[in-house]
């Protein structure tokens, strides 16, 4: 759930005319949260859009999940560890400038709060299970993107939306990392890593259509993730994934918008070595729900709550952000 968790980066992107109402599109449907938390909304020509942003992830699982990162256990070589109950807060900003009205540019700096708490079971059965909490801090991986308004709608064609995601690796790696024996033969770690510690690249197209007073929506790209070698460990090949999403955003007034969608992401295996590791192509898919509110002519609110629906997706994720506008 990285898109929802660090939602690996589906993008759903609306042009927006950004009228009194906050954001109202061609054909005047209003923007939801949805659709400008899956992708950030288009700024318009000139016109600074500065986002404040705080999400809740809680999972439980074997799994890192970070963005497009996807291997089986906690971190290289860590093992035999039960179950793990994870909760990460990230505080975020954002940035996005309209350059022309065809052209856009994409910030975002996350920090994690993270919490991961072990549950042991001892080979011993004498022995009662025993649970272990690592709770850590550090800057995310920093995401840049550029997007590009590719084909006008009209009467028949959706708009068409075309865009470019690189995140970087400034968050602490997954590999190497400190632990301690917790039970006998069991080991937890005593630092948690804050980024996938790979490069990547998404591509990717939005399709949008306005059906006065609802906006269809679709998104399909393809997530990159670049190779690595890992002292001690070799040449590391993360899993990538084929990303898609569809759904609908309705305006019930001019303050208030709701939204639905799916979002799917299909891994592929990662590699070490040449040789595919198992366990590390899952198949994540989330349900999200949306609402924004407009609290006045530049600044709304926005409320996203996703849901995974399968076994491979985090539990949960809420998204709260406040979007900002200035123009020059």
């Amino acid at each position: 759930m990285r898109g929802l968790v660090g939602l690996i980066g589906v993008v759903v992107c609306l042009q927006l005319a950004l009228m009194p109402a906050w954001a109202q599109t061609e054909g005047g449907v209003s923007e939801t949260s949805l659709i400008a938390d899956t992708g950030g909304s288009w700024a318009g020509r000139r016109s600074l859009i500065v986002e404040p942003g705080l999400q809740y992830t809680h999972n439980s699982s074997n799994r890192i999940d970070l963005t497009g990162l996807t291997l089986p256990g906690l971190v290289i070589g860590l093992i035999q560890v039960e179950k793990v109950r994870r909760d990460i807060l990230t505080p975020s900003i954002a940035m996005r400038f309209g350059v022309s009205d065809f052209f856009q540019v994409n910030l975002k700096v996350p920090y994690l709060f993270r919490s991961d708490k072990f549950s042991l079971s001892p080979a011993d059965q004498g022995i009662p299970t025993r649970q272990e909490t690592v709770e850590d801090h550090a800057l995310g991986d920093i995401e840049g993107g550029i997007l590009f308004h590719l084909l006008k709608a009209n009467a028949t064609r959706p708009q068409i939306i075309g865009g470019v995601k690189v995140k970087s690796r400034t968050g602490r790696d997954p590999y190497g990392l400190p632990s301690k024996l917790a039970t006998p033969g069991k080991r937890v770690p005593t630092e948690l890593p804050t980024g996938t510690g790979h490069w990547g690249i998404e591509p990717y197209l939005t399709l949008i259509k306005v059906t006065d007073p609802a906006v269809l929506f679709a998104n399909l790209g393809y997530f990159y993730h670049m190779e690595r070698d890992i002292d001690g460990l070799g040449e590391l090949d993360p899993s990538d994934s084929f990303n898609l999403s569809f759904g609908v955003g309705f305006a019930l007034n001019d303050k208030l918008a709701l939204s639905t969608a799916y979002e799917q992401k299909i891994y592929t295996r990662a590699q070490l070595d040449g040789t595919k590791l198992p366990d590390t192509d899952p198949v994540v898919g989330t349900l999200m729900l949306g609402a924004t509110y407009a609290v006045s002519a530049r600044t709304a609110i926005n409320v996203t709550v996703g849901v995974g629906v399968t076994e491979d997706s985090p539990d949960v994720q809420v998204s709260i952000n406040l979007p900002i506008r200035f123009s020059f």
